[in-house]
């Protein structure tokens, strides 16, 4: 069930800054335009927004890919790691 969302509203990363109607292919559908920490503003849909599928901006992800892939070479320099 969809949590009603309020300007100003913290979810994850994301605070709203303002509710939007977005035009879409299948038609106009109820947005939120959201601040991430990281700095980015976008607009989202309002219900995905609003049952925690977003919590970023897509940056989380990219960190955490990143963290992931930096640990990889530190251990592929350290030799604990194989390429069979």
């Amino acid at each position: 069930m969809p949590i009603p969302l309020k300007i100003g509203e913290k979810i994850g990363m994301l605070t709203v800054l303002e509710l939007v109607t977005m035009t879409m292919p299948s038609g106009k559908r109820q947005g939120v335009k959201v601040d991430c920490e990281c700095g980015n503003i976008r607009t989202m849909q309002r219900y995905e927004v609003s049952i925690g599928r977003y919590r970023s901006c897509g940056c989380a992800i990219k960190k955490r890919h990143a963290d992931f892939c930096n640990q990889w070479k530190k251990a592929a320099k350290a030799g604990k790691t194989s390429n069979k």
